[in-house]
């Protein structure tokens, strides 16, 4: 099989190894980075609870008046009230109208989100465009397969012990519009975020060495899903696809990574929908491919693909984290991560759960101490600097 070798990239506007520019030049584009990200996460939250909120606010206000009109409604009675809220949410119409609209949410938050993260990254480089194969690309899916699990099991280490959490979304992962919360899922997420978290922030990162720009887009990827379930196994795979984005330009390969992961993952709820059960078949075969997947990444450990081309800018790590977006995003994303997981802990006790709950704190400090000793990790990708050139870092805005 023939093995992809890294690439030095030679795109216009590919800053010059010298002293000052192009130190300066990766301490903007990553400081612009952190806060793109920041911006998307916010953006997608801000429009996707105007239009879900307003949905809920539309059925509940008119389903109320038309009660009171009645006569069949005691406003004094709360109990009753809240009970009738959640009756006619629950009602078939009422619930596909709420799925749609967030899904509609999701869609359009990410789409003005793209817009925003464009305008703060400003001008990039493309990533010079390569074939990865059939071959290659089958040994990538297993190895996604592989980091999927080890993420998957530690982020999810309560649920061994019988504890079960929720985000309180899973109403939508249910009834006749469910379809639609799916194929977002499995279509429109790895859509978007390959585009935003691989696509527009590899093509602003990567000419300032790999290591950093896959470490970056897998930390920021990581921490945009805002809880520790999620968080590893994001942080893993998207640090895995920006490398593949980053040998091959093509960000169609991690769309289909993405995809293939997702909906994966969510056959057992869509077979639920039609009311088959295939958890005992699901998990052994997601079991032989996690496993062939872990074989894989070992076989495969010396392929460049695992081993990104050193940074030749001087004081490299520190540009790339001592920043203010890079700083802020990662205290977000801490503080939205934290306060998540603080929440699944409390339902599950509330629940009756007790104290086996709280082992949600292992992988919550767990992705404290990564995202915070993360700078001190990625020193490794510091190369030797390059000897100075007279030529211009035209990429810092």
């Amino acid at each position: 099989m023939e093995t992809i070798q890294p690439s030095v990239p030679t795109q216009p506007g590919t800053p010059a190894p010298d002293a000052g520019g192009a130190t300066k030049a990766m301490r903007s584009a990553y400081n612009r980075a952190g806060l793109g990200i920041f911006a998307v996460y916010n953006v997608l939250q801000l429009v996707g609870s105007l239009l879900f909120g307003g949905a809920v606010g539309v059925l509940v206000v008119t389903k109320l008046l038309s009660q009171l009109m009645d006569a069949d409604l005691d406003v004094t009675n709360l109990p009753q009230m809240i009970s009738r809220i959640m009756q006619m949410l629950s009602e078939p119409k009422a619930h596909f109208i709420l799925i749609l609209f967030y899904t509609l949410g999701s869609v359009v938050g990410m789409l003005v989100g793209l817009l925003v993260l464009r305008a703060i990254l400003g001008k990039s480089a493309p990533v010079e465009k390569r074939s990865l194969g059939a071959g290659k690309f089958l040994m990538v899916v297993l190895m996604s397969f592989g980091l999927w699990g080890v993420g998957a099991l530690f982020g999810n280490l309560p649920s061994f012990f019988n504890v079960n959490e929720s985000l309180g979304t899973e109403f939508l992962q249910q009834g006749a519009g469910a379809w639609l919360m799916y194929l977002y899922v499995c279509i429109g997420a790895p859509f978007f975020e390959e585009l935003v978290c691989r696509k527009l922030l590899l093509d602003k990162l990567h000419p300032f060495g790999e290591g950093f720009a896959a470490i970056a887009s897998g930390l920021l990827f990581g921490l945009i899903h805002g809880n520790s379930a999620q968080f590893f196994l994001a942080f893993l795979l998207g640090t895995l696809f920006a490398m593949v984005y980053l040998r091959t330009g093509k960000v169609i390969y991690t769309m289909l990574l993405h995809a293939i992961i997702n909906t994966t993952a969510s056959l057992p709820e869509l077979f639920q929908q039609g009311g088959i059960d295939i958890v005992l078949g699901w998990d052994i075969a997601v079991g032989c491919l996690v496993v062939a997947g872990l074989i894989t990444l070992i076989v495969m450990r010396k392929d460049a693909i695992l081993h990104p081309i050193k940074s030749t800018v001087e004081n490299a790590n520190r540009s790339a984290w001592r920043n203010v977006g890079m700083i802020l995003y990662r205290i977000f994303g801490l503080v939205t991560l934290v306060s998540t997981d603080l929440i699944l802990i409390y339902g599950s006790f509330s629940s009756g759960q007790g104290p086996a709950s709280l082992l949600r704190l292992i992988p919550t400090a767990a992705a404290i101490v990564l995202v915070l000793l993360l700078p001190r990790l990625t020193r490794r990708f510091e190369g030797k600097p390059a000897e100075p050139s007279d030529e211009g870092a035209a990429l810092a805005s």
